[in-house]
């Protein structure tokens, strides 16, 4: 899998990569082959496991290329598919963080749509939390909450968090 030819371009000219790193204007580090080496030393180690996964990530990070976790993913699910490891193994790169004109998250938080069970693998088979409560070491349930960011009050003494 460290073969050129199976490294997508932001991975190996990222200033040849997609749009999106293209305008960040993101390089090649100089130390990315040793970089690179232990990445797949780690996630080698992950396909290794009996560790359930599904990884989430937004396709315009601006924090960590996308491409990253799709390499990651076909790496898994290919060594694990060698293996005989029938682990399973889940992946969506979601287009947008944000919900709607009103809201503006970081790239970076497609954990908001993970927590909020609004990600569904790249099979459109299973759900993320539907996923996490589906493992036999789960314990948990789900259940949806109305949300609200908390507003500031009009004084400094409203904003005291007293512990009892």
């Amino acid at each position: 899998m460290t073969d050129e030819n199976t490294l997508p371009d932001d991975f190996m000219q990222p200033e040849a990569g997609s749009k999106h790193n293209q305008t960040l204007k993101l390089q090649r580090s100089a130390d990315f082959d040793a970089y690179l080496s232990k990445y797949n030393t780690w996630i080698d180690k992950i396909a290794q496991s009996k560790t359930p996964l599904f990884m989430v990530h937004a396709q315009n990070d601006n924090t960590i290329a996308s491409s990253w976790t799709k390499y990651a993913y076909k790496y898994i699910s290919t060594q694990r598919q060698q293996l005989e490891n029938n682990t399973p193994t889940y992946y969506q790169i979601i287009d947008d963080t944000n919900y709607d004109a009103t809201t503006s998250w970081s790239q970076h938080w497609s954990w908001i749509k993970m927590l909020n069970n609004d990600v569904t693998d790249s099979t459109n088979t299973i759900k993320t939390i539907d996923f996490i409560t589906s493992l036999p070491t789960s314990k948990n349930t789900y259940q949806e909450k109305e949300t609200s960011l908390p507003l500031a009050g009009k004084s400094d003494q409203e904003n005291t968090f007293n512990t009892p």
